[in-house]
């Protein structure tokens, strides 16, 4: 089959489109850290372009390393996703994430920032909304557990780090189309894994027509 028609070969070309805008890279799935949901280098950078909460938390935990007061964030992160209520159920999620952060050791912690009413270079938030970065991950490997450890989602999107959509890729040209990356998503990745939970949409796309599910059942 020559490699236009090849579902790699799409799988190729989104990527590359995605990387040439200033506002996304290429990332690989050995960043990302599946135990803890996120891709830690990604973070880190957005992290520290938080001045005044990474200027805070440097004061608070004066004499450890920059490594280690990201680690701290993280478990944070990490505690806040798992917390649940009295009923089982989760109490946050990764939009709550997102939307609202949170804060650590009084130190408001951002995983996003939204557009700000001014384009003032000197404003803080309009600053870190400049250094919003997305990245683009092919070939992504969503869990450690045995049973599906294997398993790749095709593409995969990254807002700061914190995981946000998947893509499931099918090109007609091999005989496939959306229906069968629907079946996939349906058949062959377990709904109840913590971090395709954690996503926020899936997608099952071919060349023609894309559908999405905000849940896997």
């Amino acid at each position: 089959m020559p490699e236009a028609l090849n579902e790699t070969y799409f799988e190729q070309t989104i990527a590359a489109y995605l990387a040439q805008s200033p506002l996304y890279m290429q990332r690989t799935p050995h960043d990302f850290d599946i135990e803890n949901m996120i891709d830690r280098g990604m973070f880190a950078d957005f992290l520290k372009a938080q001045t005044v909460t990474w200027n805070r938390l440097t004061r608070v935990n004066a004499g450890k390393s920059e490594q280690q007061i990201v680690d701290l964030v993280v478990r944070e992160y990490v505690k806040f996703l798992n917390r649940i209520d009295n009923h089982g159920n989760k109490v946050n999620s990764v939009l709550e994430v997102l939307t609202k952060g949170f804060s650590v050791m009084g130190a408001k912690i951002r995983f996003l920032q939204h557009k700000p009413m001014t384009e003032d270079p000197q404003d803080e938030n309009y600053r870190l909304y400049l250094a919003n970065r997305f990245a683009v991950v092919r070939q992504f490997r969503y869990s450690l557990e045995p049973a599906d450890s294997g398993n790749e989602i095709d593409l995969v999107i990254l807002c700061n780090g914190v995981p946000v959509f998947t893509f499931e890729l099918k090109n007609e040209n091999t005989g496939q189309d959306f229906q069968d990356a629907i079946t996939q998503y349906r058949t062959d990745r377990n709904p109840n894994n913590k971090l395709l939970q954690s996503f926020l949409v899936h997608f099952a796309m071919d060349t023609q027509l894309v559908f999405m599910t905000t849940k896997l059942k």
